[in-house]
């Protein structure tokens, strides 16, 4: 098995791919079934999935030969023998049929190829010959190999599979067995007082043979696992990251997925962040990691500023990369990401001259996540100020305006509000008196002289605009001849507008009149 190159990387400037690339059909057929190691895929057809080149035909006709080999195996013959010398007889056998020559990385396939194998390799057709012929064994893993240990329970047989002849098998007798760990004692690796508590022999059979083993199954992952610890020292890491996402669905381990880890970090390490497929990567590295564990708000607004730095003129790409951030898990990481993508369209959107309309689309979506949020209320507000300023009112667009103002309660504090709405209420009012409907026209002077009394001390009032409402009304009683009424009116907005001239002069007829 190929030796871990620890890899070393700072932060979480990383890539992350959301799919697995397959080689054959057959390969993907494979993975389709197996959800975990607990699944029912058959083991010895998943070891040629690895080969891009497999078929299911061929796949047969390698099986038919060893099964055909295993059946020529005298198992009445070997059941007489004692334990090392059928283990001796069976691995001479399979070395002698199948296996011709080392190789550190290939594949299973290969063996039946032409005859070249590895450790993984070697042990996969060593612990599938096994099982045929019922003979119990542990598949061992060290960080550089693997290897079999037959009948554990007590002859403890190792099998390095790696070794023809009479080498390639070993059985410690007591004399090696005090050896060994007294060796462990002078490395360190053991005490002395906790070897003499238990005895030589099990602290021997504690150290070498109590530790976790293999499962078949996790042999095809390991393939996987050696695939891509060569294109990774190759820096080939896209390729890299395909083969461990395989490799942890039969062998699920720390190293597989620091090394994913490690693949997507360099990936993103030269991304330009202005593909979808670099979306899909940061989502799936951010799913990987723990926040405020293995990264923090500032590592995920890296990922932000960089998308919209790359992506400023491009808001259908942000757009379709607010919705792929949807499958980030970490709610706290979404809403992160999400505000300040929202917030940059709804901004630029803004800046634009969009329709009032495109603007709120987004920027509700950030007022949703965060309520509390003052810049926002403030985009809000403006967006709506700026749509309505430009448009004369009547009746709809101030129903609009009313409506807005009854879902966005802040909009009564923007700046510009209050002294916007009496201008639309003075004009609504001398709108109707002048066609002659006092009764719609009182229903906006109300609301007017509401505003203004709640902003006498907080705005500078348009004279003219309000001088004109009060003129209208006073001129509406005037010419009904009811001059105390138009009187009463005419005085109170002559108090906000003095220097209006039509309401001056129009108050003059009433008080003659009433002389």
């Amino acid at each position: 098995m190929i030796s871990l190159v620890l890899f070393l990387y700072n932060g979480i400037n990383a890539q992350s791919l959301d799919s697995i690339a397959f080689g054959s059909d057959y390969e993907r057929k494979v993975f389709e079934k197996i959800d975990s190691l607990s699944a029912d895929t058959s083991y010895f057809e998943s070891l040629f999935a690895i080969d891009s080149t497999t078929t299911i035909e061929k796949i047969n006709q390698v099986k038919v030969k060893v099964d055909k080999f295993i059946t020529s195996i005298d198992q009445n013959k070997i059941a007489r023998f004692s334990k090392k010398k059928r283990i001796k007889y069976v691995f001479k056998k399979v070395h002698d049929r199948f296996l011709r020559k080392y190789k550190e990385l290939v594949n299973f396939n290969e063996i039946f190829n032409n005859g070249t194998y590895n450790c993984v390799s070697a042990s996969a057709l060593y612990s599938y010959i096994f099982d045929s012929l019922k003979i119990p064994y542990q598949i061992k893993e060290t960080p550089t190999h693997i290897f079999l240990v037959a009948y554990p329970n007590d002859a403890n047989i190792y099998i390095e599979t790696t070794i023809p002849g009479n080498k390639g098998f070993y059985s410690a007798s007591d004399n090696d067995i005090e050896k060994a760990v007294l060796g462990l004692i002078k490395g360190k690796l053991l005490t002395r007082s906790d070897v003499e508590k238990i005895g030589y022999k099990q602290a021997y059979m504690d150290f070498f043979y109590n530790k976790e083993y293999l499962k078949p199954l996790e042999l095809v992952g390991i393939q996987y696992y050696n695939e891509g610890l060569t294109l990774f020292n190759n820096e080939k890491f896209e390729k890299a990251y395909y083969s461990f996402k395989k490799a942890e669905k039969f062998y699920e381990t720390k190293k597989v997925k620091y090394l994913k880890i490690s693949c997507l970090s360099l990936l993103l390490e030269t991304s330009n962040f202005n593909k979808i497929k670099d979306i899909k990567n940061i989502t799936t590295l951010i799913n990987s990691l723990e926040y405020q564990k293995d990264y923090l708000k500032k590592d995920v607004s890296y990922y932000s500023s960089n998308i919209i730095l790359a992506n400023k003129n491009n808001e259908a790409f942000l757009i379709k990369t607010a919705k792929q951030f949807k499958y980030i898990k970490n709610e706290d990481v979404k809403y992160i990401l999400n505000l300040e993508l929202y917030r940059f369209i709804a901004e630029r959107r803004f800046r634009l001259g969009r329709s009032l309309e495109e603007i709120l689309e987004y920027a509700i979506k950030i007022y949703d996540l965060n309520k509390e949020d003052e810049e926002i209320k403030n985009l809000i507000s403006n967006a709506i100020l700026k749509h309505f300023f430009y448009i004369t009112p009547n009746k709809k667009t101030v129903e609009k305006i009313e409506t807005y103002e009854r879902k966005y309660s802040f909009l009564k504090n923007a700046r510009f509000y209050n002294k916007y709405m009496i201008k639309v209420y003075a004009y609504m009012t001398g709108q109707y008196y002048y066609k002659k409907e006092p009764e719609i026209g009182n229903i906006y002077f109300n609301k007017l002289k509401e505003f203004i009394k709640s902003n006498e001390n907080n705005i500078e009032f348009d004279q003219e605009l309000i001088g004109n409402a009060y003129w209208s009304i006073g001129a509406h009683y005037y010419g009904k001849s009811k001059l105390k009424k138009a009187k009463e009116i005419l005085e109170e907005g002559k108090k906000i507008a003095p220097e209006h001239h039509k309401l001056n002069k129009i108050l003059g007829y009433v008080n003659d009149d009433l002389k």
